[in-house]
């Protein structure tokens, strides 16, 4: 896609390369309802295509979904030429895909879906996290703090009265899951419980980290970047199904 047709907010600097400038970009869209689009696999790579015929329902529209809004919004933010179908996705068992032409570049990202709702993180500060859950009512919710949570994060759950105490376990579970995405460990490594937040609003770590946590009354969302900047851009569309059509039209920026 030629970059002239991007408005000049959004024009790459190259392939790889944003000027010297620092971006970082959050990219939020939703699955459609079974039966009220045709999302096409026909864009994805081979391990994608794998991967995608493992599930069904929603789990195969969020999956799909996920890698067609990757590659739009890689195809937006760092190629004017490279169209979505282009980017070579792989795709292996439990790890996050990776992305052939970001090698030896410094462009990260982050993916996570739940319930329909997309995240996606972009950026050239560095390694990356982002995390989203829909957050519902659990009977077992202190008992998953328990055995997830620092000691004294779980304390400080069970001191709480609902609807606070939900809120504040989905507002931490998305900052540590973001957290340990941001610093290349798994759910499975323990980091949950050995990581403790004294408070779950925007901050700054020492080691140059920025924290954001956002909280709907459905969902909540947290991202970690290398640096101290927050993103620059946030976009939200309907989901990339339609490629054809200039990028623009399907992400327009939110609104603060």
């Amino acid at each position: 896609m030629p970059t002239d047709r991007l408005p000049p907010e959004n024009r790459p600097a190259g392939s790889h390369s944003a000027g010297g400038r620092l971006i970082t970009r959050l990219f939020l869209c939703s699955t459609p309802p079974a039966g009220q689009t045709a999302l096409t696999p026909a864009l994805l790579g081979e391990s994608e295509r794998a991967r995608l015929a493992g599930y069904r329902d929603r789990r195969y529209r969020e999956y799909l979904t996920s890698r067609l809004l990757l590659r739009t919004a890689l195809s937006l933010t760092l190629s004017g030429t490279r169209q979505p179908a282009d980017w070579t996705v792989e795709e292996h068992p439990e790890q996050a895909p990776r992305v052939q032409e970001l090698a030896n570049t410094p462009w990260h990202f982050s993916l996570s879906h739940s319930r329909g709702v997309i995240a996606l993180l972009l950026t050239n500060t560095g390694p990356c996290g982002v995390d989203v859950e829909f957050r519902r009512p659990r009977r077992n919710l202190l008992e998953l703090a328990r055995q997830w949570f620092h000691p004294q994060e779980a304390r400080m759950l069970a001191a709480l009265p609902e609807p606070e105490r939900t809120d504040r376990f989905y507002r931490l579970w998305t900052l540590k899951e973001a957290w340990i995405k941001a610093h290349g460990q798994t759910l499975m490594s323990g980091a949950l419980a050995r990581v403790q937040f004294e408070a779950i609003d925007t901050a700054n770590e020492p080691d140059g980290k920025m924290l954001a946590t956002h909280a709907t009354p459905e969902t909540s969302l947290s991202l970690a970047t290398m640096s101290y900047q927050a993103p620059t851009d946030h976009f939200q569309g309907l989901p990339p199904d339609r490629v054809a059509q200039p990028l623009t039209e399907l992400f327009s920026p939110m609104s603060d």
